[in-house]
């Protein structure tokens, strides 16, 4: 995950206005498809119950250059994912913008507990020093990864429909899934909602975790090393979302305890 601090415009609005912080804080969309455990040399594998069979025999083609994408939905499935939270990831080469690993928790809407994972390294030849002191993703572990145009059904299964969550999502992720997907000239997923941590934390919380990257809130909550893996930074984020609202209520309800920093 790759930290900015540039200002998300209307992002903060997706937190919910109003007075109620902890509300605003917890609420966070739903998506669903379950998967892989990353860290296994790139192909990504089914971890739980909940994953549904893509339909590969409806192939289809628009009349545009933008190609339809093959994976179908019946209404029942998309009403469901409507109510599952995809708090997701990327990892890229920084340079040219190559995602190298995805990796998303599917998580209820109401309860945010975690039905399933899915996570898959991407094959690229474009891996730089830079990138790996960040990520520790080498050139060696991507060599048997799928190619991007094999992964993507993946990730599109596991993100549309759903709710969309993460941290600093609206100005990168979010743009490096639709890159992606330009580049194959496909559709990509769709979300049915957002939640971008970021803003949410700083309109909420302030600065008292220092900056509002997630390291410094994984260190002010407790949480360990940011380690900038695209499953392990997205199980973080949704404990840092749970830690945050938790301190929110408690400071509201019983402020002669919870004094704010």
């Amino acid at each position: 995950m790759e930290m900015t601090d540039a200002v998300l415009t209307g992002a903060a609005s997706e937190a919910g206005s109003g007075g109620d912080q902890a509300s605003a804080a917890a609420a966070v969309g739903g998506q669903e498809r379950a998967v892989g455990k990353e860290g296994t040399e790139g192909r990504s594998s089914v971890t739980n119950s909940i994953e549904r069979k893509m339909d590969s025999d409806s192939a289809s083609t628009g009349a545009s250059d933008t190609k339809k994408n093959t994976n179908t939905y019946s209404d029942e499935e998309m009403e469901r994912r409507s109510k599952e939270i995809a708090m997701y990831d990327v990892e890229t080469t920084l340079r040219g913008r190559d995602m190298i690993e995805f990796g998303t928790l599917i998580l209820d809407k109401f309860g945010l507990f975690e039905k399933g994972t899915y996570s898959t390294l991407v094959h690229s030849t474009n891996v730089t020093k830079h990138s790996y002191k960040i990520n520790g993703i080498s050139s060696r572990m991507l060599a048997s990864a799928p190619k991007w145009a094999e992964a993507a059904d993946g990730v599109y299964d596991a993100l549309h429909g759903r709710i969309w969550a993460g941290h600093n999502i609206v100005a990168f992720d979010n743009q490096v899934i639709e890159n992606m997907f330009k580049r194959l000239k496909r559709e990509p997923p769709k979300p049915s909602g957002g939640i971008d941590t970021l803003p949410m934390i700083r309109r909420y919380f302030g600065p008292r975790a220092g900056s509002h990257k997630m390291a410094d809130l994984g260190e002010f909550f407790g949480l360990g090393i940011e380690k900038h893996r695209a499953i392990d930074d997205s199980r973080m984020t949704l404990e840092v979302l749970k830690l945050v609202s938790s301190t929110l209520m408690l400071e509201r309800w019983s402020p002669d305890v919870y004094t704010p920093v």
